[in-house]
């Protein structure tokens, strides 16, 4: 099959304009929220998909994995005339193709090779698979196979999916070939659809190796590709986009200080009709009233009163023709308090009288007869009454319409609400068949939909004459009462709000008790029967502003409360004068027939002033005031006096009660003109119209301002505005005091504010809301607010002042937006920085800046989180000063801030990198980072060069290093995380897309140099280094630079820089790989991240080290060396390791390849370890369950087989590389060798193919058609083509041999005998090493005997130093996995012998070491240990552990095992290191070193203190049994175990281990016996543990012998006896093959030596034992009294157990009994026991003393010691 569409499709990416990519992305927030929205939810495959895409917008994958031009190139045809097209997808493939093959246009390619297309290998079972019955019905089992199955049913997208090692796809990108698309449409880039985990089928015996395939793919391989073909430069990947960020608060850029408003609910509330439930109903008109109430029943807005009676009920009431009856309000609620808000309704009618009279009809059904009878009495049309309550609450998120119930308004309508707020109060509450009816509208977006509401009226109704003639309004705002906190007034509004409460005229001879009160607001008190002002609110009625308002009447109560529906709404008067007052009248309401025509009877007048004292306006709260019965002319003058205290008994005034204040009210008051503070009153008094220019004036009101810190927070905040105006006005003053005054004044005002708002933001939204929205410059002030604010701040700072550091982010905001708006109102034109703000002003900012650096060096001390605050709050300044001055003057300001903030101490560190976040986070960073002028001319002073031209990466590169160096780990994982996210954020933004990558990153070039300089800091391998979890930072930083700079920046960096830099850079390119690399995870998500995440580093890698070889390929030939050849090449080879998809791994091979025969010296002649590496990943990859990766594999160990022949005559070095790869191999391949075995025979049948067709004297040309090419394709290559693949088959170097063809035969023929032979020879013996590996399989339960194959395996390749140490390495790391702690020490220790001795052997090795220094370590060390007979080979000891760098890696690795097993030798280990560093002469690793063995030292002491340090423990272990196999049947081992294992945990451990199919039942055989064979059944398996003792080591150190002792008895049948004269025992001596410890945690006994005791010997032993134990224990600096005392009690004290003293009297008081030589061995051993418990004894009384309980015990040793004493003293002188 032949694609066509490949080209253009690629040809279309790379000629998109980068807009449409950047239009795609539609801003880089709202992209990258998508993504980790995606990411955090979606757990299927298809997570990639973007959600524009499924809508057929245009998009842009969120990451696109990178495609490759071809997959193995398996032949270059180049044609000798023009090409033909190739054929379209339809068409058949041309005559003579095979079918693995398709022709794939490749722009890449074409421009390297000058091709018009290159034939690649295409994986067609793949393609076969896709429309397989099985593959679709596969597809179809879930959700994201589904999608990708009607992918892949698109004939235009049918491609190859490259799988990587697991089998699941990585780094397919398919592409949108559909139908042709439309010019806008085809510049979309292209969609990445989905990444799709694909399983390969497994190998088929029919695919199985075979020399015709191997031979194919090695002329592939042969023809030695460029490596250009084989790198995408990736140039439109995104590393980030791979990369997870941690989701901690330091990883992402600060958002500055502004703060978001809290959340408000905008709801629409209307009156849609009343609901009667009965089928009659009475006709009379009702008026409805609104409010909104909180939990606590407080009132939170306005009334709101509305009506929609018929018109017939309204005849009998006065109408006004202009008022105003909305039926709807709007109120917008805060998200605190609307989840508690309740809407309530009161329902008000004519005044009729007695409740229940009328109320009748609607409780139940009444005939319309009656209801006529009942409404036709008299009623009064003037006042009304109230004669229902409801309530419901609030919905505030959705709409609704509600039907409120409604209760009987005859009760206060506090207890009414109170019982309907409780569910079963509620219930029991007697309802009205009738209910008002709501429609509750969440309004989303205000600003749209009160389009349909206009004309909208405000709560003072401003404008409503113009309102009411040009339209009906039809919503109201409502006011709403805000009882979390004060708010500054933003508009004009002036309203006075009035709730009588309460009115107590019980007792008093009044007219009657019907109560009704009329308010008015009077502004005159001559007549009190005047009209009052119109200015008071009116209802549904009546006109907008009315000049009464009337409350509802109360009926037959004297002693009335009013409800919150009882509201006067009051417009106050611009002036208010002392005589403007409320006048309340109090009537008597009247029903009677005869007084119809005059129906209100005066009770009295309630006066109340709005002026407290001479200037004060009415505060808010409550107030009482006495009812006047007469109200004379001037009448206020005396209710004024009366007030003061002046007597009530005025003839002219009629006191109600003698002037007790009978009525009680409440007040509010919601004014922008007039403040109820009397400071603030009296400041804005003495500042009323324009303010005095002169200083005197200005000085004269410092006065009025001092006192502003005592005005009441609430009107500070109301007023906050005008405070702040005229604070900075005079600021403005010339005089020094005056302007300190000010801002001190300012600096309380703002704090007053911010402590209102605590804990509601992190910021005040009052002061940010004033800075943002409300703040404008005066414009009497010449002198700019901003520069005298600086100023004046400075002064305060300087003096000591550290108030105003609290709120230094309000200050900050200020300077910058009256900056901002005094460049805005410049009249020149253009916007200028440079000519409005002068050097004067940087120059006042820089003292600014410098006393703030000050204060943040004391709060740090004494207030670290307002110290944090203000270097964030600093940081924001300076980041808004880069948009409004000139650039250089904002770099020196940021430049003097970060350098004057101390890096070396921590918090303050804290405090500069928090700043430089802030710094970084500015939106014109790129901008301002970037220079016209790039690049370097030379390494010297490259860090200066790079701050002077890009001067925010340059800041930041240089804290870096400074804090790499100088700061604690923290402060460098936050330093590098700031540099992560910054090339996070260039990542995102779109102009990265558009602009020249090269050009963005190269600020940050010297960042790579700074790696290399603090390698050993920043991946520093000590375990609790902080730094090593920040690695992952520093490293993909060092890779996002690598992967888009341009090759040519790189190349002049290494033609300069040092090689051993060079070669840091490669060592931190491989822990790149290391760091990076993928491994399986539980989640799908993060498996995909880290999947795609590792093919972007390992593309990154191999960018750069093809870059570098291809700059430095000559260099590298010529270098003897290999400086410069080892380090690419082991990149290389840590690359081949890796996971990667099959694709990857192809071209890999082929990159490989490519340079086999450029540097075949390097890897067959030279000393270095890559050819080791690398043949040990070909091995790996042989072994590959995917048949075109180990086919490939195989493939290049065939070529590297052949260039090491062709090297060297033979390939010796090959042959010990796969015996070693083998070997490592075993682990990883779990035991099956398959692949390997398959490969071998796949080359050798190569080879001996080869040989057959140089027997047959084959022509040349029939060879290369036969062995190298297709038919098909043998005719496109020249004949030098021909003649090169020719002599490459052949192993001959050279192209053109000048001999006959005769002797071109014979040498042949020669060659391919001898490669045969060799060959079935490397066969052999990696044969061999299987068989042992696979052997291994068998005993894998068994880790000792796992063990000792290991070593025998090591001992059988004592010829081959490499396998020898490859195998000691693989039993370390085993017993590194069984924590065998002692036994991988002494594996490692041998490994490091071996590679010491041979090295200086082979004089490679700087110093000798003497086999003493090594026997200190290791107790078994062989006699010979170099074969001298090796020396003169050349292929030995070549592998990367023979080295000085691998031999110290090991010696501190035993130190360390070592140590960590409190083993004293671990000080002779590091004296070996110590040694070696002293002849190489490193002082600092000399240091490091004695510190370590003094800490040794030091913890060695310590044990000492406290006692005898653990020991292991030692038992012989026996095994009986034919199913244990020869290798254990009877076989007796001595088994050295830890400290804490004990006998009865190794017994059972055993039989647990041993218990299998093979032996069902397992056995324990007594351990104090002598096992007779003869008794046992073989047939079953018996296990016998005991415990021994080691003999003579006395640091158990080369312990070879052990003890065992079992007790018995001559003719008595037990092994015990009663007395302690016949108690005989039996001594087995013990002899291993070996001494402990060994690198084998078993060691066989070798010989058995038995001896019987007489009793007296083993009483003198047991008395030895005694000896020795409290010997030990009175040593310690500190004794243990515990165990002091129990050895006391077991030796003085004994009861049962035969103890001392019975000894002295059995053998040493008849010492005639025993021989001489056993009775004075016995004497001296009781004398020193003797001895050693006086000691004891006196110690104990030291531990007595002190306890009452323990004194008996003490008097009774000392008892039984002096008889023991006399006793053994007695003994003494006979003896």
């Amino acid at each position: 099959n032949v694609s066509k569409g490949t080209a253009s499709d690629m040809q279309r990416r790379s000629e998109q304009p980068a807009a449409a990519t950047s239009d795609s992305l539609r801003g880089s927030d709202r992209y990258w929220e998508q993504y980790t929205e995606m990411f955090g939810e979606t757990t299927t495959a298809s997570v990639l998909d973007h959600k524009e895409g499924k809508n057929g917008g245009g998009t842009e994958p969120l990451f696109t994995l990178p495609s490759f031009p071809t997959v193995a190139v398996s032949q270059v045809a180049k044609y000798s005339r023009a090409p033909s097209p190739p054929p379209s997808p339809g068409e058949a493939a041309p005559a003579g193709s095979k079918a693995t093959s398709m022709l794939v246009a490749s722009p890449e390619c074409m421009d390297l090779l000058e091709l018009p297309w290159v034939i690649v290998e295409c994986g067609v079972r793949n393609s076969a698979r896709k429309h397989s019955p099985r593959h679709q019905h596969e597809s179809s089992t879930g959700s994201y196979q589904n999608e990708h199955a009607h992918h892949k049913q698109r004939k235009s997208e049918e491609k190859d999916v490259g799988t990587d090692e697991d089998g699941k796809s990585s780094d397919l990108e398919h592409r949108n070939k559909s139908e042709p698309k439309s010019p806008k449409e085809s510049s979309e880039p292209s969609i990445l659809k989905d990444l799709v985990y694909e399983l390969q089928d497994p190998p088929t015996p029919d695919e199985a190796f075979t020399a015709s395939t191997v031979l194919a793919l090695q002329q592939c391989m042969l023809q030695h590709a460029p490596p250009d073909l084989l790198v995408n430069p990736l140039q439109d990947q995104r590393l980030f986009r791979v990369y997870p960020v941690p989701t901690s608060p330091s990883c992402f850029a600060y958002q500055g200080v502004y703060s978001f408003p809290p959340r408000t609910h905008n709801i629409l509330v209307s009156l849609q009709t009343m609901r009667f439930d009965l089928s009659t109903k009475p006709t009379e008109p009702f008026f409805v009233t609104f409010c909104l109430l909180n939990a606590a029943r407080e009132k939170l807005s306005e009334n709101f009163s509305m009506e929609i009676n018929p018109a017939a009920c309204l005849t009998h009431l006065h109408v006004d023709p202009d008022r105003l009856n909305v039926p709807q309000f709007y109120v917008q609620l805060d998200d605190i308090s609307a989840p508690t808000i309740v809407l309530c309704v009161q329902l008000t009618r004519v005044y009729r009288g007695e409740y229940d009279q009328f109320a009748e009809p609607y409780f139940k059904q009444v005939s319309q007869k009656e209801i006529d009878k009942i409404f036709g009495a008299h009623a009064d049309f003037n006042h009304t009454q109230v004669f229902a309550w409801g309530s419901v609450p609030l919905a505030v998120d959705k709409e609704s319409t509600v039907a409120i119930p409604l209760v009987r308004g005859n009760e206060d309508f506090p207890t009414i609400a109170q019982k309907l707020s409780v569910e079963k109060d509620a219930k029991k509450l007697k309802y009205l068949s009738m209910s008002v009816v709501v429609k509750v509208q969440p309004l989303q977006n205000p600003a749209i939909e009160f389009s349909t509401l206009n004309p909208m009226l405000e709560p003072d109704l401003l404008g409503v004459d113009a309102v009411t003639h040009a339209a009906k309004p039809v919503c109201k705002r409502s006011l709403l009462f805000s009882t979390a906190a004060a708010l500054p007034y933003t508009e004009y509004i002036s309203l006075l709000y009035f709730y009588p409460e309460s009115l107590s005229l019980s007792g008093l001879k009044v007219a009657g008790s019907n109560i009704a009160l009329d308010v008015r607001l009077m502004e005159s008190d001559i007549d009190c029967t005047a009209d009052g002002c119109r200015a008071v609110f009116g209802g549904c009625l009546d006109s907008p502003l009315t000049r009464c308002c009337r409350i509802p009447v109360i009926h037959k109560n004297k002693t009335p409360h009013f409800s919150v529906f009882d509201e006067v709404k009051i417009k106050l008067p611009k002036q208010i004068t002392s005589v403007h007052h409320l006048l309340i009248s109090v009537y008597h309401i009247s029903l009677k027939e005869k007084e119809k025509d005059c129906p209100e009877q005066l009770i009295g007048y309630i006066v109340i002033p709005l002026l407290e004292g001479s200037s004060e306006l009415i505060k808010d709260g409550t107030g009482r005031a006495p009812v006047c019965g007469i109200l004379p002319s001037r009448y206020l003058s005396q209710v004024l006096a009366l007030r003061e205290g002046a007597s009530p008994d005025d003839a002219s005034l009629k006191w109600i009660a003698g002037a007790k204040p009978l009525f009680n009210y409440r007040t509010r008051v919601v004014s922008s003109v007039f403040s109820g503070d009397p400071v603030l009153a009296g400041l804005f008094r003495a500042t009323a119209g324009k303010p005095p220019s002169d200083p005197a004036g200005k000085a004269a009101m410092c006065t009025d301002f001092a006192q502003l810190h005592t005005a009441l927070v609430s009107e500070l905040i109301n007023f906050l505005p005008l405070v702040v105006s005229r604070l900075l006005w005079l600021m403005s003053s010339p005089e020094i005091e005056v302007c300190n005054l000010a801002f001190t004044q300012l600096v309380n005002v703002v704090r007053g504010v911010a402590k209102d708002c605590q804990g509601r933001s992190p910021y005040d939204p009052v002061l940010e809301t004033y800075v943002d929205y409300m703040y404008r410059p005066s414009q009497i002030l010449v002198t700019p607010a901003h520069m005298f604010l600086a100023s004046t701040w400075t002064a305060h700072l300087h003096s000591g002042n550290m108030e105003s550091l609290a709120h230094a982010w309000f200050f900050f905001r200020l300077i910058v937006k009256d900056m901002a708006l005094w460049l805005y109102n410049c009249d020149d034109n253009t916007f200028r920085r440079g000519v409005h703000f002068s050097d004067l002003l940087g120059g006042v900012f820089q003292q600014l800046l410098t006393e703030l650096v000050i204060a943040l060096q004391l709060l740090h001390r004494t207030n670290g989180e307002l110290a944090m605050e203000l270097a964030k709050d600093t940081a924001v300044f300076l980041e808004s000063l880069c948009s409004l001055m000139k650039k250089g003057l904002a770099f020196q300001l940021i430049y003097l801030f970060i350098s004057r903030v101390s890096a070396s101490i921590p918090d303050q560190a804290v405090l500069k990198w928090n700043a430089l976040r802030i710094l970084c986070n500015t939106s014109n960073y790129l901008a301002l980072n970037q220079t016209s002028v790039a690049g370097f001319t030379q390494l010297e002073n490259i860090n200066e060069l790079f701050f002077h031209k890009h001067f925010f990466s340059g800041v930041l590169l240089e804290e870096l290093a400074y804090a790499l160096q100088k700061s604690p780990p923290h402060i460098a994982q936050m330093a590098v995380q700031l540099l992560r996210d910054v090339m996070l954020s260039h990542e995102r933004q779109s102009d990265f897309v558009s602009t020249s990558r090269g050009l963005l990153v190269l600020p940050y070039f010297p960042f790579l140099f700074m790696m290399i300089d603090d390698y050993i800091e920043v991946f520093s391998e000590h375990k609790e280094d902080p730094r090593k979890t920040s690695r992952r930072d520093w490293l993909i930083c060092f890779l996002f630079i690598l992967k888009d700079i341009e090759p040519s920046v790189l190349v002049k960096w290494w033609q300069q820089e040092q090689l051993e830099r060079v070669k840091t850079m490669f060592k931190i390119l491989q822990l790149c790989l290391d760091t990076f690399s993928y491994e399986e995870k539980n989640e799908p998500c993060e498996d995909t991240l880290a999947r795609n995440l590792c093919h972007q580093c390992c593309h990154i890698v191999l960018r750069v080290t093809l870059t570098y070889i291809k700059a430095f390929s000559n260099e590298m030939q010529q270098d003897n060396t290999s400086e410069l050849f080892s380090a690419p090449f082991q990149v290389l080879g840590f690359l081949m390791s890796a996971r990667h998809s099959q694709q990857f791994l192809h071209y890999l091979f082929t990159i490989v390849n490519h340079f086999i025969p450029q540097f075949c010296t390097h890897l067959f002649q030279l000393h270095n370890p890559v050819c080791s590496h690398l043949t040990l990943n070909v091995m790996e990859h042989c072994n590959s369950k995917f048949v075109s990766t180990s086919s490939k594999a195989a493939s290049l160990l065939h070529n590297l087989i052949i260039e090491n022949y062709n090297e060297a005559n033979n390939f010796a070095r090959m042959k010990m590389y796969c015996s070693i790869g083998v070997s490592l191999l075993f682990v990883k391949a779990n035991g099956n060798f398959d692949g390997i075995n398959r490969s071998l025979d796949a080359i050798a049948s190569v080879m001996h193919q080869r040989k057959a067709l140089v027997d047959r004297k084959t022509p040349l040309t029939q060879q290369v058609e036969k062995l190298a090419v297709s038919p098909a394709s043998a005719g496109a290559l020249s004949k030098e083509k021909k003649q090169l693949s020719l002599h490459k088959l052949i192993f001959m170097r050279s192209a053109a041999s000048p001999q006959p063809q005769e002797q071109l035969d014979e040498s042949t023929s020669i060659v391919a005998e001898t490669m045969v032979e060799e060959m079935e020879e490397l066969r052999k013996r990696l044969s061999g090493v299987i068989s042992d590996c696979q052997s291994l399989k068998r005993w894998e339960g068994d880790p000792d005997m796992t063990a000792e194959i290991y070593f025998k395996l090591s001992v059988g390749f004592r010829d081959s130093p490499d396998l020898q140490v490859t195998w000691l390495q693989n039993l370390a790391n085993k017993h590194e996995e069984w924590k065998n702690s002692i036994e991988c020490a002494q594996a490692r220790i041998l490994v490091a012998v071996i590679i010491s001795e041979y090295l200086y052997a082979l004089k490679r090795f700087p110093m000798a070491i003497p086999i003493e220094e090594w026997a200190k370590i290791f107790p078994n060390l062989p006699t010979e240990i170099v074969n001298k007979q090796l020396l003169t080979l050349l292929d030995i000891c070549t592998s990367m552990e023979f080295s000085v760098v691998e031999f110290e890696k090991l010696m501190g690795k035993v130190g360390a095992l070592l140590e960590a097993s409190n083993w004293a030798e671990s000080l002779d280990a590091y004296h070996i290191l110590l040694q070696l560093y002293r002849t190489k002469e490193d002082y600092a690793k000399q240091m490091a070193m004695h510190e370590t063995m003094k800490q040794i030292c030091h913890g060695l002491v310590q044990q000492s203190y406290i006692a005898a340090r653990m020991v292991p423990n030692f038992y012989r272990v026996a095994f009986y049994g034919v199913a244990f196999g020869p290798e254990l049947d009877h076989r007796e081992f001595i088994y050295m175990e830890l400290p804490d294992i004990r006998l009865a945990t190794l017994s059972q451990r055993l039989v647990d281990q041993f218990t299998c199919v093979a032996r069902p039942s397992v056995e324990l055989l007594p351990n104090m016996i002598e096992v007779e064979h003869d008794t046992l059944d073989m047939k079953k398996c018996f296990i016998q543990v005991a415990s021994v003792t080691p003999i003579g080591a006395k640091k158990l150190f080369g312990t070879s012998q052990f003890l065992m002792e079992t007790p018995f008895t001559v003719n008595k049948g037990s092994p015990y006896s009663e007395k302690i004269v016949d108690q005989w025992k039996k001594k087995f001596i013990f002899q291993t093959d070996g001494a402990f410890p060994f690198v084998l945690k078993r060691l066989p006994i070798k010989t058995t030596t038995t001896e019987k005791v007489p009793p007296i010997v083993g009483a003198k032993d047991l008395i030895e034992a005694k000896t020795q134990l409290l010997k030990a224990e009175l040593s310690c600096k500190t004794p243990n009294s515990k165990s002091v005392l129990s050895i006391l009690q077991g030796a003085l004290l004994t009861s049962v157990n035969v103890g001392p003293l019975e000894v002295v009297r059995v053998f040493l008081q008849h010492k005639d009994r025993y021989p001489a030589e056993q009775v004075v061995p016995l004497a001296q051993q009781m004398i020193k026991f003797q001895r050693l418990l006086g000691h004891a004894v006196k110690l104990s009384a030291t531990f007595t003393s002190a306890a009452e309980d323990l004194k008996p015990l003490q008097l009774e040793l000392e008892l039984a010691y002096k008889t023991f004493a006399a006793e053994v003293q007695q003994c003494a002188e006979n003896a």
